[in-house]
């Protein structure tokens, strides 16, 4: 490291200032810091082209998985799984979940007829169309309490392995059923 002189330190409070510049120039001239703020630099530039080029690889395995907006389905996806009925999907979580019909659309309060009131709410949004107050009329409930059962059960998804597999096994009889039949969906 330079030695600074004495005498220039007892100068005037400006000269003072330039000259632990120049020292402090010095010191980042000889210690490299320079060359590692090049480095980070191009190390950023580096990893903003690699981001950039992880999307394009992204977008190009989502065409070719038939997807082409990022892992939503396509329209012609989302169509299909609007087409059915309530009434189907409620006999269906009902038989899925070990309880009634009747328990869905009821005042029943158990765990089971909830869990799978929470499940239908879910499923009744994502897979037939109808918004929160027309799932609200068909189980005589108001719309907040659809959407609250909508993210209850969304949270249970997360959270309880078993109920997960009974909401996916659902939405596999609800799709196939609405396949077969080919029923339309209803106005959005």
């Amino acid at each position: 490291m330079k030695q600074i002189n004495q005498n220039k330190l007892r100068t005037t409070p400006i000269e003072h200032d330039e000259v632990k510049l120049r020292a402090l120039d010095a010191l980042i001239r000889n210690s490299g810091v320079r060359r590692v703020i090049q480095q980070l630099a191009s190390i950023h530039a580096t990893i903003e082209d690699l981001k950039r080029q992880l999307a394009s690889c992204e977008d190009a395995l989502w065409e070719i998985a038939g997807t082409a907006n990022r892992g939503r389905p396509s329209a012609a996806e989302t169509r299909a799984k609007k087409k059915g009925k309530m009434s189907e999907l409620c006999l269906i979580v009902s038989q899925e979940f070990g309880c009634e019909s009747a328990d869905i659309r009821g005042r029943c309060q158990s765990k089971f007829a909830t869990r799978a009131r929470n499940a239908f709410c879910l499923l009744a949004y994502e897979y037939t169309g109808h918004s929160y107050p027309t799932i609200g009329v068909f189980l005589g409930r108001h719309h907040v309490t659809v959407m609250s059962s909508c993210s209850r059960a969304k949270w249970l998804r997360i959270t309880d392995v078993a109920y997960n597999v009974k909401i996916c096994a659902c939405e596999e009889k609800f799709t196939q059923k609405v396949m077969d039949s080919g029923s339309e969906a209803p106005a959005r």
